[in-house]
C-alpha cells in the first residue's frame, strides 16, 4: 500500500513540476524577452532557439497533462481494487 501511494505521490510531483516549468516559460519576462530579442536578431541559429524554446514549452505543458491523467487514472484504478 504504501509502495502504490509513494508511486502516486511521484506521479503527482512530475505532473506539477512540468506545470511549473510550463508556467514559469510562459509568462517569465526573461524568457519572453529572450523571444523578442531573437525575433528581431534576423538570425537563422536565433529562429533554432526559438523553436527549440517553444518546443520545451509546450512538451512541458504535454507532459504535464499526460501525467496527470495517469495519477488519475491510477487513483480510480486503486479506489476500484480497495472496494
Amino acid at each position: 500500500m504504501i509502495k502504490i501511494a509513494l508511486k502516486n505521490f511521484k506521479i503527482l510531483i512530475i505532473s506539477i513540476f512540468s506545470g511549473a516549468i510550463y508556467l514559469f516559460m510562459e509568462f517569465s519576462e526573461r524568457v519572453n524577452n529572450t523571444i523578442i530579442l531573437l525575433v528581431e536578431s534576423n538570425s537563422s541559429k536565433g529562429l533554432g532557439v526559438l523553436i527549440l524554446l517553444n518546443i520545451l514549452k509546450f512538451a512541458a505543458l504535454i507532459f504535464c497533462i499526460v501525467a496527470l491523467i495517469i495519477f488519475l487514472k491510477v487513483m480510480l484504478y486503486n479506489k476500484k481494487n480497495n472496494v
